[in-house]
């Protein structure tokens, strides 16, 4: 939850200081530049790098302990993911959730509850907002979400206005590069909209 506000110059720094072993000094220079108002921006080309690497100290383990019992652990950003080839009793799943939940935690970090979801192998599988177990695609709500973001910059530079976060060319062109990943005749027709709008 807030991930990126979360997360601490005191943490950036850490990275800065035990990964990649620069000075204090230089590692304080670093956390000055890739921190604002003493956290992790979100947006930032370095924000994304950086948090990748905010568990160093113990995530190693935590795949290490996961693995034994023959799961698989990823992560992008802040999304976490524990699969397995078999099928799992209800004790384990409780298990492997309270300990994701406590790593979580240890971290200074608080779990988002409303995303947490278990999918089973014949339920439509979501990794990352991604369906996995079928050809890969974007979810329909994503899908439509991001069609609603370019009616309305197409409307707002229509009557005028100028576009503006949330609807500011690079957020709303990163959203349609998305879909154009995945869905390329729905991502092509996004585009083609998007760019007659910025082209005024």
């Amino acid at each position: 939850s807030d991930f990126f506000p979360s997360t601490t110059a005191a943490q950036v720094r850490a990275i800065w200081l035990n990964v990649f072993r620069f000075s204090p000094e230089v590692a304080e220079y670093l956390t000055v530049l890739t921190t604002r108002h003493g956290v992790m921006p979100q947006g930032a080309k370095t924000s994304n790098h950086l948090a990748n690497l905010v568990f160093w100290s113990d995530e190693h383990e935590f795949v290490r302990h996961l693995a034994v019992r023959g799961l698989t652990y990823s992560r992008l950003t802040d999304d976490i993911t524990v699969s397995s080839r078999h099928p799992l009793s209800r004790d384990l799943k409780s298990e492997i959730v309270s300990k994701i939940y406590t790593f979580i935690k240890r971290n200074g970090y608080k779990p988002k509850y409303r995303k947490h979801a278990i999918f089973e192998h014949n339920e439509r599988m979501l990794v990352n907002n991604l369906v996995v177990n079928e050809r890969p695609a974007l979810t329909r709500e994503e899908r439509s979400a991001v069609r609603s973001l370019v009616h309305k910059a197409v409307r707002m530079v229509s009557s005028g206005g100028d576009l503006v976060e949330p609807f500011s060319r690079n957020h709303v062109s990163g959203k349609v590069g998305k879909v154009k990943r995945f869905h390329p005749r729905t991502g092509q027709l996004l585009s083609e909209k998007v760019r007659r709008v910025t082209a005024q």
